[in-house]
């Protein structure tokens, strides 16, 4: 396959698209939990209280994924490494890293975060159930234009590498 290098940069848009999954389930099962009926109220503090335990075990996960896009983030821009790979212009202009990091960093502490825990600190539980809504339909739509073309990028490398 080729120096270590070679088999970073070739592997890397498939991790940062995983690692993008992880964050957006992660997203999707807080919030729809946060939307569940055993939360009575829009009351930030008893929210607070009752989501503890859960997101603590998320934390290492979003973690983990924030970290590993970053580290191959670097090495995917890092110019000698990716000329010397012979592979500089297609990672730029094929799997758009860059932009998948960027919508990547709507984690359980990004400012989708923030904005729930504003509606939910009001008293009004329409206007929390609109926000969280809006949260949704965000991840939804960054499923659609940035995980679905990223996937279609890494199939379609598969794919050229196996026909050669």
């Amino acid at each position: 396959m080729g120096s270590p290098a070679v088999v970073l940069l070739r592997i890397a848009p498939l991790i940062t698209a995983t690692a993008g999954h992880i964050c957006t389930l992660t997203q999707t099962i807080a919030f729809t939990t946060f939307m569940h009926l055993s939360v009575p109220t829009a009351h930030a503090p008893s929210v607070r209280a009752w989501t503890r335990p859960y997101l603590f075990n998320l934390g290492p996960i979003v973690l983990t994924a924030h970290l590993l896009a970053l580290a191959l983030l670097t090495c995917n821009t890092l110019p000698n490494l990716a000329v010397n790979a012979g592979m500089g212009p297609r990672v730029r202009q094929l799997y758009g890293i860059a932009l998948g990091l960027e919508v990547l960093s709507v984690s359980l502490v990004g400012p989708k975060y923030r904005a729930a825990k504003m509606c939910w600190e009001g008293t009004d539980a329409k206007a929390t159930v609109k926000g969280l809504g809006m949260i949704k339909r965000v991840n939804g739509w960054r499923l659609l234009l940035v995980d679905l073309p990223n996937w279609s990028c890494v199939l379609a490398a598969v794919v050229l590498e196996l026909g050669k």
